[in-house]
Order: C-alpha cells, then structure tokens, then sequence
C-alpha cells in the first residue's frame, strides 16, 4: 500500500496524487488505485482505476452501485430527469425509442 504524490500527471494535468494497492510475485502484479489530479485553470478529477468499482451502504446486502467491464450496473435508482435516444428491456423484445418517436413491442 502507498499514498504518494510522484505519480506523473495524465497531459494537460499539473498534478496527482494517489493511494494505491498491489498483489502479486514474480513480476506478475494486480493493483487498484485512487487518484486526484488537478490543472492549473481550476479543472479537476477523480480517477479509480479497478477492475470492479462497487459502493455499497452500511447494513445493505446488495451492491446497488458496480462499475466492470465498461458497464454500470445500478439495482435501484431515483432518478428527476432522464435524457435518453433509446431505452430497451434487456432481451430488446421492447423498445421506446425517444428520438424517432415510436415503440416496438417483439415477441
């Protein structure tokens, strides 16, 4: 495990600073990190950089927040205002499309 503030800035980044941990032997490692970078305009962000990403609240069994594989997986979600093109049921047997304007029902 390591906090530390020599980690090289992504470009156009001024600085970083991160938290990150590795396992493994023989030169064949895994890590998750944590890091904060900033510019010199104002600009910053929150890099975390894991394999799986999962928030989780005290008490609760579920994962209702999990980021793997390029994909966001929420159980639940109270949501105002949703800007969408096309929303689908996981088979694609419904389908509203929002921009064209209509709704496909397959069986």
């Amino acid at each position: 495990f390591q906090i530390a503030t020599g980690y090289t800035p992504a470009d156009g980044w001024n600085s970083k600073i991160g938290m990150q941990v590795r396992s493994g032997h023989s030169g064949t490692f895994s890590d998750a990190g944590f890091f904060m970078e900033a510019k010199d305009d104002g600009t910053t962000r929150i890099l975390m950089d894991a394999t799986s990403i999962v928030m989780v609240s005290p008490g609760y069994e579920q994962q209702p927040f999990v980021f793997q594989d390029g994909v966001l997986t929420l159980q639940v979600a109270n949501i105002g205002t949703v800007t969408a093109g096309v929303l689908q049921n996981a088979d694609g047997t419904f389908v509203i499309n929002l921009d064209e304007g209509y709704i496909e029902i397959f069986s």
